[in-house]
C-alpha cells in the first residue's frame, strides 16, 4: 500500500494531514504514535478506505482494514 501525498482533514475547518506519503509492505507493520489530535486516526481512516483524502491518492495492493470495536 502507498499513499503518495496525501491531505485531509478531520474537522472541516482543520487540516491534520498534509502532504503525508506512507508506504507499507505486505506483511510489515505500522506503528503511528503522536499526541491527541494529530491525525493518527484520520491517517488510519485513509488508509482502511474509510475515509476520502481530501487531496492525493491511496493505492492498495493487498487488503487492509479496519477492527472493530468490542
Amino acid at each position: 500500500m502507498s499513499a503518495p501525498t496525501v491531505s485531509g482533514s478531520c474537522w472541516a475547518a482543520r487540516v491534520v494531514l498534509s502532504d503525508v506519503t506512507v508506504t507499507v509492505s505486505v506483511g510489515s507493520r505500522l506503528a503511528i504514535v503522536g499526541e491527541n489530535g494529530r491525525g493518527k486516526t484520520t491517517l488510519l481512516h485513509v488508509v482502511a478506505g474509510m475515509t476520502v483524502p481530501d487531496h492525493g491518492a491511496v493505492h492498495r495492493t493487498a487488503r487492509s482494514g479496519w477492527p472493530g470495536r468490542h
